[in-house]
């Protein structure tokens, strides 16, 4: 599957760039070897740079370097969030080095025209057994607990039927971390890791390339899959793990006649909270209540909605923050985000009203403003234009995915990729004035 994406200059860039990733990580590595244990910036670099490679990884569908990375990465994740004692470091050194051999080796296998061919087996239990042996058994921190998924638009999956006879159904919810972006490409390769064990899938929200809003919801609401297979509980649960961006995986058996009900059925199992104590159950459900009536909820920063009906958050609970942190970083953008007044605001009939509130809303928050090149005179995002055109390896990635699996329109494509994560909106040049092309001439 992998062979798709052999060609042209989206298989050279991600080359470069992962392996100067795995070269600065060894050079890290080594220097710190004879230390009692990474410092924590290294605990978050190495961390970084296993979650780029892992990310760049599964859109090439090079799935043996998906897992190695993902795997060191879960361990790092753990390392950063519990801050465990007596790490064994020379122990954590090996298993550093020997993923970053085995990735190395498969890069090279690559660079040559070959086929990552390679088998991480009996290196991912190895760093499976570290990550148990340092965690005590638990598999990182707990998620919070799954909330009722809202019914939702239904997508059919088309996959070719399995020959086994011994078919099962199950109901799978996937919870997401708050923080999470782009989720929806996140459910995105999960739908695609499944396909090869189904024998038919149905997902919800199902337009999780086209529609730029489903991100959202499935942060809030979760990701729900129907899923028709000759495999057990085990085998999915193998495909689909917790991670540092997949908080929790909730999996159900159902009858035939249940998967036949779609999205109908979906909720009809009962699922006990027993990890949450009753205060906290009780502010879940004055949530919900609240979620299901549309209300914002006091403290809540918004904006006017661009589809009628449609609260947008400016920002996560920002309230929180305010409450929580005694001073704090804000910013509304930076190199790797669109534009704010093209995605909170209005940037084409009241771009002037929107940058306006939005730098009033900025500079009023409790801490320090941060703010960045362009956004102190409103600058918006490019007009639509071709992906191809793009200069972001993660735009190009997703375009190639798009187009390869999905076999969409291009046109669909650069409208989703444009409006929700190409990071080239925010790396144009400085406008020097109001005219056309900002100032510049026409590169004549």
């Amino acid at each position: 599957m992998a062979n798709e994406f052999n060609t042209g200059d989206m298989l050279d860039v991600y080359l470069f760039e992962n392996q100067q990733l795995l070269e600065n990580l060894q050079d890290m590595v080594l220097a710190q070897k004879d230390a009692d244990a990474f410092d924590e910036d290294s605990i978050n670099e190495i961390f970084r740079t296993m979650h780029t490679i892992k990310g760049s990884s599964g859109i090439m569908m090079f799935d043996e370097i998906t897992k190695a990375s993902h795997k060191l990465e879960d361990i790092f994740f753990y390392l950063r969030e519990s801050h465990p004692d007596n790490v064994p470091h020379q122990e954590l050194i090996t298993c550093v080095l020997d993923t970053a051999d085995f990735i190395s080796g498969e890069l090279e296998k690559i660079s040559d025209g070959g086929s990552p061919d390679g088998d991480a087996t009996d290196l991912l239990k190895n760093l499976d057994a570290f990550l148990n042996k340092i965690s005590d058994g638990e598999k990182g921190a707990k998620a919070d607990t799954k909330k009722e998924p809202e019914p939702s638009a239904v997508s059919q999956f088309y996959i070719a039927p399995a020959s086994n006879d011994d078919i099962h159904y199950f109901k799978i919810y996937l919870t997401y971390a708050k923080d999470i972006e782009m989720a929806n490409m996140h459910a995105f390769k999960t739908v695609h890791d499944l396909k090869d064990i189904a024998s038919d899938l149905m997902y919800a929200p199902e337009d999780i390339l086209t529609n730029p809003e489903s991100a959202d919801e499935i942060v809030q609401n979760g990701f729900t899959i129907l899923l028709e297979t000759s495999k057990g509980e085990a085998d999915i649960r193998n495909i689909v793990k917790p991670g540092y961006d997949l908080t929790k995986v909730d999996i159900y058996p159902c009858s035939k006649s249940d998967y036949a009900l779609g999205f109908d059925s979906v909720g009809s199992e009962i699922r006990i909270d027993l990890e949450s104590s009753v205060e906290e159950i009780e502010k879940k459900e004055l949530q919900k209540k609240a979620s299901e009536e549309k209300k914002i909820a006091p403290g809540d920063f918004v904006v006017e909605p661009k589809s009628p009906g449609k609260a947008k958050k400016l920002a996560k609970p920002i309230l929180n923050w305010q409450n929580q942190v005694d001073w704090i970083a804000n910013y509304l953008e930076n190199h790797d985000q669109l534009r704010s007044v093209s995605r909170y605001g209005d940037d084409k009939k009241y771009i002037n009203e929107s940058a306006k509130m939005l730098a009033t809303f900025l500079l009023s928050l409790k801490g320090t403003p941060f703010i960045y090149q362009g956004e102190e005179i409103g600058i918006k995002n490019f007009e639509q234009f071709s992906s191809k055109e793009s200069d972001d390896i993660s735009a190009k990635m997703v375009f190639k995915t798009a187009k390869s699996i999905l076999h969409l329109k291009d046109e669909t494509i650069d409208k989703m990729i444009n409006e929700t994560l190409n990071r080239d909106h925010a790396r144009s040049p400085m406008q020097w004035n109001a005219n056309i092309n900002g100032g510049f001439n026409q590169g004549s």
